[in-house]
C-alpha cells in the first residue's frame, strides 16, 4: 500500500437541503484536496441528509442522475476520489442508503448499505453486494453505520483484499 492522506469530513447535512449539502461537499472536497488529501470521505447520506422516516423516499435521488453527474464532475475537476452518501432512488421499492465512489476518470460506483438498523428497515432497502474499490493507493471497502456491528462484513472485505475500510 502506498502512503495516503485521507480526509474524513464531518459536516452539517440537513434533510432535503440537497443544494446546500452539495455546496458543502464541493467546498470540503476542494479544501481537502488543496491540503493534500485524497480520497475525501463524507458521512452517510450527506447529500440528501439522513432521516429514518417516510419523507426520505421523496428526496431520494436517481443514480445516475443530475446530482451524481455533478459529483462525478467534481471528482474529475479535483482529480480526487470522493466518497459521498445519498438516499438512492430504487425503482423496485424503498430507497437505498448508498455511498458513491466518484473517480477522477468520471466513473461512479456504489456501495448500498447491507445491514439496516431496526429503525431504518421500514424506510430503506438493504443492498445485496459487498463491492471493493481499487484505488491507486489501496483497495478499500465501505461500511455505513450499522454495518459496523457485523464483524463478518469486515472479515469478508479484508479476506477479499481490502486494505482500508471506510
Amino acid at each position: 500500500m502506498k502512503d495516503i492522506r485521507i480526509a474524513a469530513v464531518v459536516c452539517r447535512a440537513p434533510v432535503g437541503d440537497i443544494e446546500g449539502n452539495l455546496e458543502r461537499t464541493i467546498h470540503w472536497t476542494r479544501a481537502d484536496k488543496a491540503a493534500g488529501a485524497a480520497p475525501v470521505c463524507f458521512p452517510e447520506l450527506n447529500v440528501t441528509g439522513y432521516c429514518n422516516h417516510a419523507d426520505i423516499a421523496a428526496i431520494a435521488l436517481p443514480s445516475p442522475g443530475p446530482v451524481t453527474s455533478r459529483l462525478s464532475d467534481l471528482a474529475q475537476e479535483t482529480q480526487t476520489i470522493i466518497l459521498v452518501g445519498l438516499a438512492e432512488h430504487n425503482p423496485q421499492g424503498l430507497p437505498f442508503a448508498s455511498h458513491l465512489v466518484c473517480w477522477p476518470d468520471g466513473r461512479t460506483e456504489v456501495y448500498r448499505k447491507l445491514h439496516l438498523a431496526p429503525n431504518e428497515k421500514p424506510f430503506f432497502s438493504a443492498g445485496d453486494a459487498v463491492p471493493l474499490f481499487a484505488a491507486p493507493q489501496a483497495i478499500f471497502g465501505i461500511q455505513l453505520c450499522y454495518d459496523g456491528h457485523f464483524p463478518e462484513l469486515s472479515t469478508t472485505m479484508t479476506a477479499r483484499g481490502a486494505q482500508i475500510l471506510f
